[in-house]
């Protein structure tokens, strides 16, 4: 059972002024506090004023590329770069070790003819490997159009080794050699790419030439990504960025570079567009594969696609019959947005929408940070008081990372000002969430979107919670003592105070989480702190008047008139609330499940001393328990960092799960990359003549039924 607040902890009602133009922060009598009430308050002040000045960044510049083959093959200089340790094995072996020294190319050509006669993985890797080597001797020594065909030659070597079915029953993938080859495909590639790259070439639907001694590569680029290729607007490699905002960076192992695709915003404002940040980046791996090994009768070139994959739609690709895996990156994409200009502007909107929220009125609404699918689940994740939607990034990070979660779930995030009651920003969420439906599938078909999640943190759990109940008239009975058609005032007036008092359950949500939510109100919203606030929380006046209108217009009729009085968040979140009850007694729609995680600190914490039962520094466990959830959790965090915590993060996973489980599996399996793209063919390298691997210098040619949603205002007032 909750503990009763002492007497002296009671809220003096504030006192309407007429010299305010609004609510006056004025009390009848300001009641003695407790010490760590007090020291708490402070530390409010403390934390705000330190909040103008802080920044996060979430990736830096690397100072060199990252790259597997750098220590072994000591890529340093043009001078210092040599073979490995095996490699030089070989070399000795053959006796080529002192040629190699004095007439590199020669060795080359002679290693190529005898890999044409007696194939073998050794000699294939080797070769891959001293093309590598040449390839970023000449990329250093700025001599670009040799090191892109000596690129060339060292991927289409490795290529060779990987999938030649020559090299078959040679081919050892316990070999540490044979992630080397990987290496050397990739690391060739990369290479290939950035040259291209530098020239402003490398983009969807081009055309590239490399020589790789007397017979041409012909590379064509297809896009498979997620965004149409129209809109790409550069490439940026994720090899050059080192994360630093984010505590997990996700990674996959396989072939391909994974690169940052930087996406050009439309001007237009159908669809999606206006939900997408102004700088948008996704994640691609790019991987060449043969598709025409030999050359045609007269012509002297082989064939191949440099296909740009969708690591979030693509985990694999099929070559020669077999699922190779893709090399990807998710994490750096995702850094680089949060990174951008447009959004570094963005990192004080916590600050601004709780202290100045007229400051923030124009960017609230529902963003995504990928682009929309609507064949995948929306979850819809609320920030809470004096927060972003960028509380959310390490969560939304660790859950893209599971394909079982990103094949079915998109993930979105909503923003809104935090200075308001939270009962009127959940009736603006509900305006929100109304209005991007009818954009995204104004037929009411999509039946995706009637199978939304929610999950709010703190004051962002009361909003989510409160777009899945009907009020009935609970909540207004527990404002007024008169039905609100015999209220006095404009239309505008009563329809503002109905939307907060009158709603129904939204139809297409299904399920929501709450994370240390503040179900009965916190200690944390006191006399000290509300004063304090209400001090440093600049409303808008045209918000403060017309409570005031309906308060001076209504005085006899209005049952709570905190409801109207309280002027933010912040007061809004005292225990003594007349709604709090109303909440805590009203069970979610029947079709909704809902979900609880709690956090407590256990360890030492100075957090602790503001709270004398279990809390997670600011909400106590009895105010963010919840009876009627089917699942609660408690993890070791406080409150400013249980969203991010481990454990909540894999509970969320698992109830997504759970969810599809529900839901059912009948679509959106995990694509295999290159479905369209698959090779019937693999590669070998060209046999030639004594100028096999002299590079030739080439002319680069230019390149169920759905429900319609019920989330509207719902008082259903008629106009004037």
């Amino acid at each position: 059972m909750r503990r009763s607040r002492p007497q002296h902890h009671r809220r003096n009602h504030l006192v309407v002024s007429q010299g305010y133009g609004a609510f006056g922060p004025i009390f009848t009598d300001r009641p003695l506090v407790s010490a760590h009430h007090l020291a708490f308050s402070f530390f409010l002040v403390a934390l705000i004023s330190l909040s103008a000045c802080r920044s996060k960044d979430y990736l830096s510049v690397r100072p060199v590329p990252r790259n597997p083959l750098t220590e072994s093959l000591k890529l340093v200089s043009a001078h210092q770069a040599e073979p490995s340790e095996r490699t030089r094995r070989l070399l000795k072996q053959y006796g080529w070790d002192d040629e190699y020294r004095s007439d590199r190319k020669s060795v080359l050509q002679q290693m190529q003819a005898m890999l044409d006669r007696d194939p073998t993985g050794a000699m294939a890797i080797a070769l891959a490997e001293l093309a590598y080597i040449e390839g970023f001797r000449h990329d250093t020594l700025s001599q670009e159009r040799s090191a892109l065909d000596w690129y060339g030659a060292s991927m289409l070597a490795a290529y060779n080794y990987l999938f030649d079915p020559r090299f078959d029953t040679v081919r050892n993938p316990y070999d540490p050699e044979f992630r080397r080859a990987c290496d050397l495909y990739n690391g060739s590639l990369q290479g290939a790419l950035r040259l291209i790259n530098a020239k402003g070439e490398l983009a969807p639907d081009t055309d590239h030439l490399i020589h790789t001694g007397s017979i041409a590569c012909r590379l064509r680029a297809v896009w498979d990504g997620s965004v149409p290729a129209q809109e790409i607007e550069r490439f940026e490699f994720a090899s050059d960025f080192e994360i630093e905002g984010l505590r997990n960076q996700h990674v996959t192992y396989g072939l391909g570079v994974p690169l940052i695709a930087v996406r050009r915003a439309r001007e237009d404002s159908s669809d999606a567009e206006p939900h997408y940040p102004r700088t948008m980046s996704v994640p691609v791996t790019a991987f060449v594969r043969i598709t025409r090994s030999r050359p045609a009768s007269g012509d002297d070139s082989i064939e191949a696609e440099l296909i740009f994959f969708d690591p979030l739609q693509s985990t694999d690709v099929v070559v020669a019959g077999r699922r190779i895996p893709l090399e990807s990156d998710i994490t750096t994409p995702l850094a680089y947005t949060l990174d951008s200009p447009a959004l570094r502007e963005s990192r004080r909107l916590d600050t601004l929408g709780l202290l100045f929220p007229e400051k923030v009125k124009d960017y609230r609404g529902v963003y995504m940070i990928d682009p929309y699918d609507p064949n995948k689940i929306p979850v819809l994740m609320v920030h809470g008081l004096w927060s972003s939607p960028l509380t959310w990034m390490e969560m939304f990070n660790d859950l893209r990372a599971y394909p079982e979660l990103r094949s079915r779930y998109q993930f979105w995030f909503y923003l809104y000002p935090t200075a308001p009651p939270y009962w009127e920003s959940a009736a603006a969420f509900r305006e929100d969430l109304a209005e991007l439906r009818r954009q995204l599938d104004p037929r009411g078909e999509n039946e995706t979107l009637d199978q939304m999640v929610l999950v709010g943190h703190s004051m962002g759990g009361l909003l989510s919670r409160m777009q899945v109940i009907d009020s009935g008239d609970r909540f207004w009975s527990a404002m007024a003592t008169k039905p609100i058609s015999e209220f006095q005032g404009t239309w505008e007036e009563k329809q503002r105070v109905a939307q907060i008092a009158f709603f129904q359950a939204n139809r297409s949500v299904r399920r929501v989480i709450t994370i240390a939510t503040p179900h009965r109100g916190s200690e944390f919203a006191n006399d000290w702190t509300e004063y304090v606030a209400r001090k440093l929380i600049s409303l808008p006046q045209q918000v403060l008047s017309w409570r005031y209108e309906i308060v001076r217009k209504n005085r006899a009729a209005i049952r709570a008139p905190e409801v109207f009085e309280k002027a933010t968040s912040i007061d809004s979140l005292e225990p003594d609330s007349v709604f709090f009850p109303v909440l805590a007694t009203t069970d979610p729609a029947p079709w909704v499940r809902q979900h609880n995680i709690v956090g407590v600190i256990e360890g030492r914490s100075m957090l602790k001393w503001f709270h004398d039962e279990p809390s997670d520094g600011v909400v106590d466990y009895t105010s963010a328990h919840l009876d009627n959830a089917v699942s609660e959790l408690v993890v070791d965090a406080d409150h400013s960092n249980v969203q991010r915590h481990p454990r909540a993060i894999l509970e969320v996973r698992r109830i997504l799960l759970e969810h599809l489980a529900e839901v059912g599996a009948r679509r959106f399996p995990v694509r295999p990359a290159g479905a369209a793209h698959e090779a019937h063919q693999t590669a070998t390298i060209p046999s030639a003549g004594a100028s096999s691997f002299q590079p030739v210098p080439s002319a680069r040619p230019a390149g169920p039924v759905s429900n319609s949603p019920t989330i509207n205002s719902p008082a259903a007032l008629p106009p004037p």
